[in-house]
């Protein structure tokens, strides 16, 4: 976290201290999911009780349970993509094990970047909807039947959860760059040596 002590956006956007942005966000993440998943296990053990004990049903229960269901979704796909725990399809890999080590790293690291990158261009698509979306249920005003509250709030964890895989997939991004800048340095000066 060194490279962030400045205040400059060209620190801000380094790969170095965007990793350490990407870590909070995803501890931040974690522990929302966990303060949510308490909520709904809380919320439903009280449904059940007062439902079959107490023969007293709580309308609203279900409703915030569904609405944390939601969030905790979309939320956990942006964590999911912090920890690089979203589904891969891996064939190169089994075609290239064939290949040396240095030109195997070289082609992964080009088909993974491109990946990424069609991975972005979809969540800046998929942005858009949901906001588009977001607007009409905002001008709509509609309201949920037992918690009465504006349904804008319920979906807008589609939002967020789009908007952390954006930030995570631009980190991943990024580093890959930087990477392949790195051992192209690398290479240049080690067969600058040779020469």
């Amino acid at each position: 976290m060194e490279e962030c002590k400045t205040e400059t956006l060209e620190a801000l956007a380094t790969p170095g201290c965007l990793d350490g942005v990407d870590q909070r966000v995803e501890k931040i993440g974690s522990t929302v999911l966990t303060v949510m998943f308490l909520v709904m296990t809380v919320v439903a053990i009280m449904q059940v009780i007062s439902r079959y004990f107490l023969n007293i049903a709580l309308s609203w229960s279900e409703e915030l349970i569904r609405y944390l269901f939601v969030w905790t979704t979309y939320l956990g796909a942006g964590v999911a993509t912090a920890l690089g725990m979203h589904i891969e399809i891996n064939i190169f890999s089994f075609v290239l094990e064939k290949k040396e080590p240095a030109l195997r790293e070289k082609i992964d690291r080009v088909i993974r970047t491109i990946g990424t990158a069609f991975i972005l261009l979809f969540l800046v698509y998929y942005i858009y909807l949901v906001i588009g979306f977001l607007l009409k249920i905002r001008m709509m005003e509609q309201i949920s039947s037992a918690m009465e509250i504006n349904m804008l709030w319920p979906m807008s964890g589609i939002l967020v959860g789009g908007i952390l895989m954006l930030f995570h997939y631009i980190v991943r991004f990024l580093r890959d760059l930087k990477m392949a800048r790195a051992q192209r340095a690398v290479k240049k000066n080690s067969t600058g040596r040779t020469n």
